[in-house]
Parts: C-alpha cells; sequence; structure tokens
C-alpha cells in the first residue's frame, strides 16, 4: 500500500470497473460495491 494520500476515491479506483451488487442486501439496506480486480 502507498503511503501517498489521494484527492478522491475515484483516483484510488484507476481504470478498475466498479460493479453495484444489487442482490446481496436487502433492498434500502446498503450500497454495495466491488471492484473487478481481474481485468488488471
Amino acid at each position: 500500500m502507498s503511503g501517498n494520500p489521494v484527492p478522491s476515491m475515484l483516483r484510488a479506483i484507476g481504470d478498475t470497473p466498479v460493479v453495484r451488487l444489487n442482490k446481496v442486501v436487502p433492498t434500502k439496506s446498503a450500497d454495495v460495491f466491488v471492484k473487478l480486480e481481474y481485468f488488471n
């Protein structure tokens, strides 16, 4: 892990695709996102 802070979360993600998982938690309880690291 780098010791340099990034200005926003989008900078930390870079070009890795992010997907919302709609059926992992009950509706209206949380938004769950995952990074698809296998694309790197």
